[in-house]
C-alpha cells in the first residue's frame, strides 16, 4: 500500500509538472544545477544522512545506520535544474540529449541492496539505469525506458561512467543509447504510447539502500561525478552529432575537435580518421600504399614513411666461406711477396 502511496504522489508532482511545463522553445542548454530531494524514500529518518551538492562537479548521498524495525528504503535523489536549483527542469518529448556522469557506489555492507544511477521520473512510471550492489547489475529499465543489461560485473567500491542519448534514429524514431565505460547498447527505440520521454519528466540521479533491520551499522554511499548534459552525441566521443564528422568512432576513442581520430591514434577504419586514412592500425596522413611503407614507424607513427631494412644477420656457411677467401686471398699475397724477393 506504502509503494501505491508513492507512486500516486510521484505521478501528482509529474502532472504538476505538466501543467506547468516550459514552452516548447525552452532547451537543455539553460539547465545549470541541480534540485535536491534527500529523503524521497524515508522509511528509516533515524538514519545519519550527509548530502554534498557541487553540481556539476561532485554530487554525494551518505546514508549511515539504516536499520528500523520496518520499512522497505531510503531513497535521496537529486534532478536537474535551470533556475539555479529551485525547481527540477522538465523534459519534452522533443528534448533531445546525451547525458554521462561517474558512479561510486559502496556498501557496507553490500547486501541487502544498495542502487544508484539515473532517474527519469514521468507520469508514466520511474525510468532507471542503475549499478547494485547485491545482484552485480549495470541495468536500466523502468518507466518508458527499453530494457537493456549490460554484463553483471559490478563490484561494491567500483566506479562507472553511465550515459544515456536520447535521439532521432535514421527512421526518424525516438531512441536511447545506453553506455556504461566503454561499452554501448544498440540503439533502442521506444515503444510507449508517446513514442519517448513524455513531456513533463524531469531526470537526475538517486542513491537508494534497503532496510536492514538486524544489522545496526547498514550503511551506504553514491558519489556523482563530471555531471554533463548536452546535445545528442551518439558515439559519445564529445563532440555533438551535428559537428562530428566521423560519427562512427569507437567508445572511449580520443577525438579531435571534429569527433575524428587525430593522426597516430589507434583506428579500425578510415571512418573513423580525420584523414580518412586508416593504416596499419593508425590514423595516417595518406594511404601509404607502396611497397615498403608504413605508418606506425617508431617516433613518426601517422605519418607515413619507407621501412628502413636491417642488415641481414650472416649465417654460419656464410661466415666460414668469408674466412676461406679471405685465408686464399692473405695466401696468394705471401706468394707473390715471396716471388717478388727471389727475382
Amino acid at each position: 500500500m506504502k509503494s501505491s502511496l508513492r507512486y500516486a504522489c510521484s505521478a501528482a508532482l509529474i502532472g504538476v509538472g505538466l501543467t506547468a511545463a516550459r514552452p516548447a522553445s525552452a532547451q537543455i542548454g539553460t539547465i545549470n544545477s541541480a534540485f535536491y530531494h534527500p529523503r524521497e524514500f524515508n522509511d528509516v529518518p533515524g538514519s545519519t544522512l550527509t548530502v554534498v551538492g557541487n553540481y556539476p562537479s561532485l554530487i554525494s548521498f551518505q546514508d549511515q545506520n539504516v536499520s528500523a524495525a520496518a520499512g522497505f528504503a531510503n531513497r535521496h535523489v537529486w534532478r536537474f535544474s535551470s533556475d539555479s536549483g529551485v525547481s527540477p527542469y522538465t523534459f519534452s518529448n522533443n528534448d533531445f540529449f546525451t547525458v554521462s556522469m561517474t558512479v561510486t557506489l559502496t556498501g557496507d555492507p553490500a547486501s541487502p541492496r544498495k542502487e544508484a544511477g539515473f532517474l527519469l521520473d514521468t507520469i508514466g512510471g520511474q525510468g532507471q539505469f542503475e549499478v547494485n550492489t547485491d545482484g552485480h547489475e549495470v541495468v536500466a529499465f523502468g518507466g518508458p525506458f527499453p530494457f537493456y543489461a549490460f554484463p553483471a560485473t559490478f563490484q561494491s567500491g567500483d566506479t562507472v561512467t553511465l550515459g544515456i542519448t536520447y535521439f532521432l534514429d535514421s527512421l526518424g524514431k525516438r531512441a536511447v543509447i545506453y553506455s556504461a565505460n566503454c561499452m554501448h547498447s544498440p540503439p533502442l527505440e521506444f515503444s510507449n504510447l508517446e513514442q519517448g520521454i513524455i513531456d513533463g519528466s524531469t531526470l537526475g540521479g538517486y542513491f537508494q539502500i534497503v532496510n536492514a533491520p538486524t544489522v545496526a551499522t547498514n550503511s551506504g554511499i553514491a558519489v556523482f561525478q563530471n555531471i554533463k548534459i548536452g546535445p545528442p552525441d551518439q558515439d559519445l566521443d564529445g563532440a555533438p552529432d551535428a559537428v562530428d564528422q566521423c560519427p562512427e568512432t569507437p567508445p572511449c576513442a580520443i577525438v579531435d575537435v571534429s569527433g575524428c581520430i587525430a593522426l597516430g591514434l589507434a583506428c579500425t577504419s578510415g571512418a573513423e580518421c580525420a584523414s580518412t586514412f586508416c593504416v596499419d592500425g593508425v590514423c595516417c596522413n595518406g594511404p601509404c600504399s607502396n611497397p615498403g611503407q608504413s605508418c606506425n614507424l617508431p617516433g613518426s607513427a601517422g605519418v607515413c614513411r619507407a621501412e628502413i631494412s636491417g642488415v641481414p644477420a650472416a649465417s654460419q656457411w656464410g661466415i666460414v666461406i668469408l674466412c676461406v677467401l679471405l685465408a686464399a686471398v692473405g695466401v696468394a699475397s705471401l706468394i707473390s711477396v715471396r716471388y717478388r724477393m727471389r727475382s
